[in-house]
């Protein structure tokens, strides 16, 4: 199981960056399907101020 482990966060990159994308991405998407509306509507503000 561990060299199971070892594989997969190999795939994932070496890099710690690459795996703090891939916590961020992962909160994102929890706070998108399972947020409240009011943490929906801050993601949504947040992710806006970044487009522009």
């Amino acid at each position: 199981m561990v060299q199971d482990l070892r594989d997969i966060v190999g795939a994932l990159g070496s890099s710690s960056g690459e795996i703090q994308n891939l916590s961020v991405a992962a909160l994102v998407n929890k706070i998108a399907t399972e947020g409240s509306e009011t943490q929906k509507s801050a993601l949504h503000n947040l992710i806006s101020t970044f487009r522009n």
